[in-house]
């Protein structure tokens, strides 16, 4: 039976063109202006790699038959810090698709593009909607580019400035240097007008009144196992009812949310602006001391301790509250100046199991975490005593994963003098993150596994693991996944390298319509195998008692705390 022919190229950049445009016209409209039509006019081809382009008079497209290939090719070493990157005159789509691809979900790519006429190539090549739907794609474009650039900034405030300009390997590169000097005069700018907004509406602001006071919330919107506080809070601000936590409001209304994580509204501006106009503000991990001047002094600032690192107290304001997630962080709190009565167990919100059905766990331990394979990194390979000291941790741990104790960062040391390494450039958050974490919980699921006890691993990476991709069970997505994954099991294992509790020791599992019950995490952090295998099998026996919980982050007790309510 024949097959159907797909789309032409033609047809294909067509739906491109008019797709993105749609999608660029609630991000910025100015792009939607001059190129409806265009794509039709032009001799679309496939290329060598798959990718969409053109052909003129015969030849490829600035002479590339490979566009998508050798976009990733130039672009595979671009490191960018900041939210935001400018991208210097693209010539094909691919460049575009090859950089947002590069780039986390939370960064974005301002592309400055010198020949206006080659704007509508650009957005033919690829399928750009949802990177224009979350924010991800900027352009300025054409001989006025540069009022462009300042016309982007003025209606997008929570749009950063970028730091960093991504050029592309060209033999005429030079042609870039005036773009970017021009450039960097419009950012300098941005930043100085945005500077002085900041100092104004500070100086004009008026402590709002308890009865109208409400809570500014960063958020975030990416799901990262075991590091979302931002979603956590955005799942309590934002997708929760209020009502249930005693906000008469509710706390859609009681508390304003700014994702941190959506490029639109990541400046330092969008921030200050709705904490203002708000009267109070959250964050997760930063206090006041992180960013002194921020805000005004009397202005409620609560900073929710996600982990260990406890900001000073001060410059902490009079309203200020430190949440501690973990009860046993109280003593470092108090030793950094913070007073008792400043300081609040708030714990760990339960992700929603409004949705969930009653469950029945199955005899069966967890490992939730993500995890990499061990292979030292490619810039370890410059220096020599760095790769001897990766290999020889990791040898170390693949026999002894509680070599380890409770303190990563300790091992790292202790090892370097072990070996006689005293070079102060070499990476230690890269070995702990990327290797002893990794390292310890591969280990342990091996032994857990060996000893015959029935044990599923679930989140990135598992599957690539040798002697364990058998038991792996998938990436964990969302928090609402997360807490089906618990659900199922009859207690977590919790093989961090660390003592302190985060979002694990939350988790509850729907016991009955409207009910929840405290899933059992078993830490293994400085103890032997024998007490965590004893461990386990009373939990697959359903007598192991789970630690005794610390209340909830709860927001509405917040809001109404900052109103004067009992």
């Amino acid at each position: 039976m024949p097959v159907a022919p797909g789309p032409s190229a033609g047809e294909v950049a067509r739906v491109n063109l008019t797709t993105n445009l749609a999608a660029a016209a609630h991000s910025q409209p100015t792009l939607t202006v001059a190129f409806r039509g265009q794509a039709a006019e032009r001799d679309w081809t496939f290329a060598r790699d798959g990718s969409l382009t053109l052909q003129i008079d015969g030849k490829w497209w600035h002479g590339c038959s490979l566009p998508l290939r050798a976009a990733r090719q130039q672009l595979k070493t671009m490191d960018v810090a900041g939210p935001v990157a400018c991208l210097l005159d693209p010539l094909h789509g691919a460049h575009l698709r090859a950089a947002l691809d590069h780039l986390k979900p939370t960064q974005a790519v301002l592309a400055i593009v010198l020949d206006a006429g080659s704007l509508p190539v650009l957005l033919s090549t690829f399928d750009f909607s949802a990177d224009f739907a979350a924010h991800r794609l900027w352009f300025a474009a054409g001989d006025d580019w540069s009022a462009d650039l300042r016309r982007l900034f003025a209606e997008q405030p929570g749009l950063a400035a970028p730091m960093q300009f991504v050029r592309l390997a060209l033999p005429d590169a030079a042609r870039l240097d005036p773009v970017i000097a021009e450039a960097q005069r419009v950012f300098a700018a941005v930043s100085d007008a945005r500077s002085e907004q900041m100092r104004q509406i500070k100086a004009d602001w008026k402590q709002a009144l308890p009865d109208h006071r409400r809570l500014a919330v960063l958020t975030g919107s990416q799901f990262r196992l075991w590091d979302d506080a931002g979603v956590a809070i955005a799942e309590l601000a934002g997708g929760a009812d209020g009502r249930q936590r005693g906000d008469p409001e509710g706390s859609a209304r009681s508390c304003v949310p700014v994702n941190a994580d959506d490029p639109a509204t990541g400046s330092t501006v969008a921030l200050v602006q709705t904490a203002l106009d708000c009267g109070a503000v959250l964050l997760a991990d930063v206090g006041r001391a992180d960013l002194p001047e921020l805000l005004p002094a009397n202005l409620p600032w609560f900073t929710w301790v996600t982990t260990p690192r406890i900001p000073p107290a001060a410059p902490a304001g009079p309203n200020d509250r430190l949440l501690i997630a973990d009860p046993q962080w109280m003593p470092t709190a108090l030793a950094a100046g913070w007073k008792q009565s400043s300081v609040i167990v708030a714990g760990w919100p339960t992700p929603s199991l409004s949705a969930l059905p009653p469950m029945k766990p199955t005899a069966t331990a967890a490992i939730i975490a993500d995890t990499v394979p061990l292979d030292p990194p490619e810039k370890l390979e410059e220096f020599s005593s760095h790769l001897l000291l990766w290999n020889s941790i990791r040898e170390e741990l693949q026999a002894d994963p509680l070599a380890v104790g409770i303190d990563a960062d300790a091992f790292v040391k202790s090892r370097m003098r072990r070996y006689g390494i005293e070079d102060p450039s070499l990476d230690r958050r890269l070995f702990v993150t990327s290797l002893i974490w990794p390292a310890v919980m591969q280990g342990l699921a091996r032994k857990i596994l060996v000893e015959g006890l029935p044990l599923k691993l679930y989140g990135k990476g598992w599957s690539q693991i040798a002697g364990l991709a058998q038991s792996s069970g998938g990436e964990v997505t969302s928090r609402q996944h997360l807490a089906e994954v618990a659900g199922r099991v009859s207690a977590i294992i919790d093989a961090r390298p660390a003592t302190w509790r985060n979002g694990m020791y939350s988790l509850a599992r729907a016991s009955q319509p409207g009910g929840q019950e405290l899933i059992p995490v078993i830490r293994t952090a400085g103890r032997t195998f024998g007490a965590i295998r004893h461990d386990v099998v009373q939990a697959l026996a359903g007598k192991w008692v789970p630690q005794t919980p610390v209340p909830s982050l709860d927001l509405g007790l917040l809001v109404r705390q900052l109103r004067g309510s009992p």
